[in-house]
């Protein structure tokens, strides 16, 4: 999903015209419940800090800041919520790190050859 997530808007709005899109038929189903942790994750994934050319984790001072503002209060909810940003960062720091390495394995064209 991380591949073609950013495109899930207009990957829909084609298929709403009736273009056949296998993408979004391999979507899994997300619980309205966990709707909140998703928007939570993507909210502050844009405001995640750069350490030289690598990414860095989002802070848990940024997640309490994000529960602050959206009212979120009781302590077992935050938790949850925490936990749950804190293990999708994780694996959105593993998936981009090996994207970063493919991208430094393939070999450079040159004049338009490898």
């Amino acid at each position: 999903m991380l591949e073609w997530g950013q495109y899930a808007k207009s990957l829909e709005k084609l298929k709403n015209k009736g273009v056949s899109v296998s993408a979004l038929d391999k979507r899994p189903d997300i619980d309205s419940s966990v709707v909140i942790i998703w928007e939570a994750f993507n909210t502050l994934h844009t405001t995640r800090n750069m350490s030289g050319m690598q990414p860095t984790a989002i802070t848990i001072t940024d997640i309490l800041a994000w529960l602050e503002i959206n009212y979120i209060f009781d302590l077992e909810l935050r938790s949850d919520i925490l936990n749950l940003i804190v293990a999708m960062d994780a694996e959105w720091l593993s998936w981009a790190l090996k994207q970063s390495k493919s991208k430094k394995e393939k070999p450079q064209e040159i004049g338009g050859k490898k």
